[in-house]
């Protein structure tokens, strides 16, 4: 590799562990690393006692792809003799490429690069750098770039290139020398790359060394090695936190975190400068938040100085004076919603929750030794502590002794009802259950009566001097709403019954057992169907980012609402709880509930509902497929009481969500309904079309949900698709409380000073400079108007023209969580009669800046960034226009840069105009983005096939992931495991898919050194031994013989039903003659919209409609044709003005063609459009006008599109009324002289007639004759 001189840079080096992601987005990345693996942390603090100096700083940069460019190079690709240049292709340029070539642009590359480098990066010293790969970080050369990513055959778009030539004569011939021929060499000029490169630089600092002994010194003076430091609190917590007690007992009281904030003022001063270089202390708190790293920093990057830090909380004498009560405390409890605190920086009202005294309780106070402190409410689950003075206390809850630590008693409250309507009791520790439950004996799931026994000397047994008694009432279950199948009764349903039961029964009920003495599994099982209701339900996630609201229904709303619903995307009067922190929304959407039926739903309400609504999700409003623009309707209110006979049956897509109290989050129902029996047996995911409707486990928020589950609650996976609604609300609200109290908080700043009042008031930038010093303007304090500046202060200012001055900023506090977007700003001041230009001031759009920066890969979000940069600004287009844009990129800190363009500098000055941020992209690795979607083999048992299914997938999945983010590759570099060990197994067919999961087998894939796992379940709806040719079956005409006559519309629904019901039975009986495995609506399906026109053509008498049984499944190949009709008399003829006749476009100029074109036309629509067999021109219906030249002679009446309309006509029994068709002749108007014949009215069929008729009169007068001739003869005779 090409080397280069290195020069000093201020660097650092990542190392160990140092290095943990910040910000708000990133949160649940950090998350996902502790789902991961377990932190364990020492003992004692790990000093890092030696600068290695080898350790050089690595820089991981992204050089744009228009930083990249070179003109006037001539790189010589090729030489051609002749006497005239043959150019090459663009495709010919690579193979005409030798390595000299390749060479030269190799060196052309490393000169821009470098360039970009010092100049752009403002590294002015000796450095080196080496190309890496995108995502697996490794070095790789010239040559594998240029094979993987710059070269044409795989990225055609690579390079953007001019080609030159030169000549030379080399030989002169002929008469005269008059043929010549020449040397033509074809020169590579104006290269410019197309393609962002990843590079990594390697840099030395002189300074990162005496500022490391520097501050090893410094903190020495107040942190000993191996020794935890010690920090009052007053709470006796012994985590950094900010838990306090707003009550006037404890107005004395500071939290953990304001101690550790003193303590850490000292690590705010430490600074070293050298070179200028300037080297800060910066510390972290660690996820236990009982530890801190702390590190030097130059804002690029961070050397750890110590590692696990131990603080040590040591109590103060502030809680022995409390009295007792005062020490009854509840120190743990969940986020919840409370609209007293809603405002601009907390839009989602979301806060801690607060206990709420029950109404109508028990005075409070003491009455003999027993002391009632009250009976409390909490909505989420939460912790009681008590510390006890001395060992004379006991503490027991519903009757039982808690456990005690250090004089410490912590009790865990949570509701353990099943839902909001279980009012079941359970014994208190020690009554007599052979009594009935009552309240003196027995208590709630939810309920807990905290008793605190105090003893005189619990050494001496005695009773208690006084009991102190309070009551927390958990209602985290609050009321819920559901749906039920309105015809669900499997009591008395067998068929019902069998899809809800695991095991197969016997007729007298009882579970049937193999040979082996187990259980045999019920293959109708579905264990996703709710036992209680019939529905097959699914957790969905909404996401409500682009959620609109229509001004016609904003504007009836108050503020608040309107408020609300705009930064949530919630529709109207909807509540619930979102990963936020402060004024950002981290997952903008909800969970709910969605439930697929044919038929009508029963509404369900359980425990107390105070408010009720519905929304049906029309086309109108954009709720179809992946319309762009979707709005929420206005709510309809509904009662909030129902009764056994309350449904809802119109079809349609609605959301139906409910609450307990204004303080409750909202129970959310997606409820699909669709006339169509196949339905039932689908998910909602399954056949909706609504793109925002998303299963919860296959979306980005839901799989950190699921990590955290499986963290928490040990719930893998597998067991995802089975949890309840009601049970996934919990888990989710549980979830946010973690993230609200766990989460690493990046706070970005981003100063703004105005000094609005200052334009015109001097004469000049010297006089405001002497205004500055003599006043001693603290510029932040005077000027700032931003959140957060009271960390930030001004290191110097200088003016860098006449009327700009340039501010440098710097931290205050050395607390990691704070990040300035902005370390140095210009501003443009007016002075006194000078000519200023005008000041556009750049607003940046930080919510979606924050998003895409923790969101995505670093790859992924460049692509993003290369055609979407105008969106990191919420200026108005005009002002976009004036903008160029550029980016740094080194390594996860970026910085995002505008600047005018030429024609705009003169009269215009940007303020603004540059934030660097930290972000925190995905993984990298070049599949991280990839969802492995499961193969289902969907029933096929031939080895053959097997592995051919799961081949293909696999490459179809590999490679149409690698083409969207535009990776070259091979097939060849996919290798799949061999797994014919394995086929046995896949060739196992499973008709419950709860058993393919639990059965399926993995197939491992290695691509590009990355290892990938393929998960492979058999699952079908049916089971087929052998394969079947449907081609090869021969039904004969099926008549199903009904009465298809109606008088209403409900009735004609009602035997729609019926005659597709009696086309099954009739198909499905042919099919069991021929082969029993086949199956209707199963295995063996119709076109659905075939099926429509053959349902509708069936309520007709006498109407053949051929329509095709086609396969369903691997092992059935083909189709077969049906003809089916119905002959009863009863129903009516043939209806021709509801058939489907499409418009007829020809271009055609005889009238013979014409005609017979109209006719072929007709009958081809009503075959192939309708499906109708037996319909004949001129038996069933006739054509007006088809034989009228003048009539159908419009067809050619000018030169261009002529148009006729025909009317068709019912003949005989079979049809009635009419239809018309629109004709459209494309006339190019000219006429042959054969064609003019063919429109001319000489009644060659009157001809025709005439000469039939002579014929036949000579024939007939020819055998009078021989019969008369005959006679005579015959008489002469006798």
């Amino acid at each position: 590799m090409k080397k280069f001189t290195k020069i000093l840079i201020a660097i650092l080096t990542v190392v160990g562990t140092s290095a943990i992601g910040l910000g708000i987005g990133a949160c649940q990345r950090n998350i996902e690393k502790k789902f991961a693996s377990t932190h364990h942390y020492r003992s004692e603090n790990v000093w890092i006692n030696k600068f290695e100096e080898y350790l050089t700083a690595r820089h991981y940069v992204t050089v744009p792809f228009n930083k990249l460019k070179i003109y006037n190079k001539n790189i010589d690709i090729n030489t051609v003799i002749g006497r005239q240049n043959i150019t090459p292709t663009t495709k010919e340029i690579i193979s005409l490429m030798d390595n000299s070539a390749k060479r030269e642009i190799e060196s052309w590359l490393y000169l821009e690069i470098e360039n970009y480098i010092k100049n752009f990066l403002n590294i002015r010293t000796p450095f080196e750098f080496s190309f890496v790969d995108d995502y697996s970080n490794n070095s790789i050369s010239f040559l594998d770039l240029w094979k993987y990513k710059l070269n044409f055959k795989n990225n055609p778009s690579a390079f953007t290139w001019d080609l030159h030539y030169s000549s030379r004569l080399v030989k002169s011939s002929g008469k005269d020398g008059r043929i010549r021929e020449y040397e033509f060499k074809n020169y590579l000029a104006n290269l410019k790359l197309n393609k962002n490169l990843k590079i990594r630089i390697k840099v030395k600092s002189k300074t990162q060394a005496e500022a490391f002994k520097y501050f090893h010194k410094e903190l020495n003076k107040f942190i000993t090695p191996n020794q935890p430091i010690n920090l009052t609190t007053d709470y006796l917590r012994n985590t950094i936190d900010d838990f306090e007690i707003p009550k006037n007992e404890f107005e004395s009281f500071k939290s953990n975190n304001y101690y550790f904030l003193e303590w850490a003022k000292r690590l705010d001063k430490l600074k070293f400068s050298l070179d200028n270089e300037v080297w800060k202390i910066k510390y972290e708190i660690t996820e236990d938040k009982r530890h801190i790293n702390i590190y030097m920093s130059n804002n690029y990057y961070k050397n750890p100085i110590i590692q696990n830090q131990k603080i040590n909380f040591v109590g103060s004498n502030k809680y022995d004076a409390l009295n007792i009560i005062s020490k009854f405390q509840i120190s743990e409890r969940g986020q919840y919603l409370s609209f007293d605190n809603y405002n601009s920086s907390n839009p989602t009202g979301m806060s801690e929750d607060k206990e709420k005294r029950v109404e109508n309780d028990k005075t409070i106070g003491l009455n003999g030794s027993n002391y009632y402190l009250g009976t409390y409410i909490l909505h989420t689950p939460s912790k009681f502590t008590f510390k006890a003075p001395n060992d004379n206390y006991v503490v027991k809850v519903n009757g039982k002794k808690i456990d005690v630590l250090n004089n410490k008693f912590d009790i865990e409250l949570k509701d353990k009802r099943i839902d909001a309507n279980d009012d079941s009791r359970e014994f208190d520790e020690g009554a007599d259950n052979s009594k009935p439950k009552n309240q003196s004996n027995s208590h709630k799931k939810n309920e807990y009566t905290i008793t605190i026994e105090e003893y005189e000397n619990i050494n001496i047994n005695s009773t208690p001097k006084i009991i102190y008694t309070k009551k927390y009432i958990i209602e985290s279950k609050t009321g819920a709403l559901d749906f039920k199948w309105y015809a669900w009764d499997p009591k008395n349903n067998s068929n019902q019954r069998k899809l809800i039961e695991k095991f197969l029964k016997d007729e007298e009920g009882q579970i049937k057992l193999d040979k082996q003495g187990n259980p045999i599994l019920n293959p109708k099982y579905d264990p996703l169907i709710d036992k209680n209701t019939g529905t097959k339900k699914e957790l969905i996630w909404i996401d409500t980012q682009n959620i609109k609201f229509n001004d016609s229904i904003i504007s009836e709303k108050t503020n608040f609402e309107i408020n609300y619903a705009k930064k949530t995307g919630l529709p109207f009067f909807a509540y619930t709880l979102f990963n936020s922190k402060g004024e950002t929304i981290r997952d903008k959407g909800f969970i709910a509930e969605a439930i697929v039926l044919s038929k009508a739903a029963l509404k369900q309400l359980s425990g107390i509902t105070k408010e009720y609504y519905m929304l049906k999700l029309t086309d109108s409003l954009g709720w179809k497929n992946n319309q762009a623009n979707k709005f929420w309707p206005e709510p309809i209110k509904l009662d909030n009481v129902v009764s056994e006979n309350s449904y809802l049956s119109n079809e349609g897509t609605y959301l139906f969500y409910s609450r307990s109290s204004k303080d409750t989050v909202n129970n959310f129902k997606i409820v699909l309904i669709k006339d169509n029996e196949s339905v039932l047996n689908k998910t909602f995911t399954e056949i909706n079309d609504i793109n925002i409707f998303k299963n919860l486990w296959t979306t980005t928020t839901g799989k950190f949900f699921a990590n955290f589950l499986e963290m928490k609650h040990n719930i893998i996976k597998t067991q995802l698709p089975f949890i309840k609604y009601e049970e996934a609300k919990e888990y989710w609200n549980e979830y946010i409380t973690y993230l609200a109290k766990n989460k690493i908080e990046q706070i970005n700043i981003l100063p703004k000073l105005d000094f609005s009042n200052e334009n015109n008031k001097f004469d000049n930038k010297e006089l405001f400079i002497n205004y500055l010093k003599t006043n001693k303007i603290d510029l932040i304090e005077k000027y700032g108007k931003f959140k957060g500046k009271e960390y930030v202060g001004v290191s110097h200012y200088e003016f860098v023209d006449k009327n700009t001055i340039k501010i440098f900023y710097d931290l205050k506090t050395a607390d990691d969580r704070f990040k300035l977007l902005a370390d140095n700003q210009e501003y443009t001041l007016s002075f006194k009669n000078a000519a200023n230009k005008e000041i556009i001031y750049l607003n940046w759009n930080l919510d979606l800046i924050q998003e895409k920066t923790t969101s995505i890969s670093r790859e992924i979000f460049i692509k993003w960034l290369e055609n979407n940069y105008f969106l990191l600004l919420t200026n108005n287009e005009n002002t976009k226009n004036k903008l160029e844009f550029s980016f740094k990129l080194i390594n996860n800190q970026i910085s995002f840069i505008y600047d005018l363009k030429p024609q705009f500098k003169n009269n215009y000055q940007l303020q603004n105009s540059q934030i660097t941020l930290n972000a925190n992209f995905f993984s990298s690795k070049l599949f991280d983005a990839l969802e492995i979607k499961d193969i289902n083999l969907m029933g096929e048992n031939r080895e053959e096939e097997i592995i051919k299914i799961i081949k293909n997938e696999i490459v179809k999945q590999i490679t149409n992931y690698l083409k969207s983010i535009n990776i070259p590759f091979s097939k060849d570099e996919i290798i799949i495991e061999n797994f014919s060990n394995k086929i046995d197994i896949l060739k196992t067919i499973f008709i419950n898919m709860e058993e393919a999961i639990k059965n399926l087998t993995k197939i491992k894939v290695t691509v590009q050194n990355q290892q990938l796992v393929f998960k492979v379940i058999n699952f079908a709806n049916s089971i087929i031994t052998q394969p079947i040719d449907l081609s090869k079956i021969n039904l004969n005409l099926i008549d199903i013989n009904f009465d298809a006559s109606f008088k209403s519309e409900q009735e004609y629904k009602i035997k729609k039903k019926k005659i597709f019901q009696l086309l099954k039975s009739h198909i499905q009986s042919k099919l069991n003659d021929i082969n029993n495995e086949l199956l209707v609506d199963v295995n063996v399906i119709f076109n659905q919209t075939d099926l429509e026109k053959a349902l509708n053509n069936l309520f007709y008498r006498n109407i053949i409609t051929k329509i095709k049984l086609l396969p369903n499944h691997p092992l059935i190949s083909n189709f077969a044709n049906i003809e089916i009709v119905n002959s009863n008399s009863n129903s009516e003829a043939l209806d021709l003005n509801f058939l489907i006749i499409n418009e007829l476009n020809i271009k055609l100029k005889k009238y013979s063609d014409i005609r017979q074109a109209i006719i072929l036309w007709i009958d081809k629509q009503i075959k192939e459009v309708n499906l109708i067999n037996n319909i004949v021109f001129n038996e069933d219906y006739t054509i007006d006008n088809i034989d009228d030249k003048n009539f159908i002679r419009k067809l050619i009446f000018k030169k261009g599109v002529n148009k006729i309309t025909l009317k068709i006509k019912a003949m005989g029994q079979k049809t009635k009324n009419s239809f018309d068709l629109l004709v459209k002749n494309d006339y190019d108007g000219n006429l042959t002289k054969d064609e003019i014949r063919d429109w001319k009215n000489n009644n060659n069929w009157v001809l025709t007639m005439s000469i039939t008729i002579s014929i036949t009169i000579i024939l007939v007068l020819i055998i009078v004759s021989s019969i008369l001739i005959y006679r005579k003869k015959t008489t002469k005779t006798k």
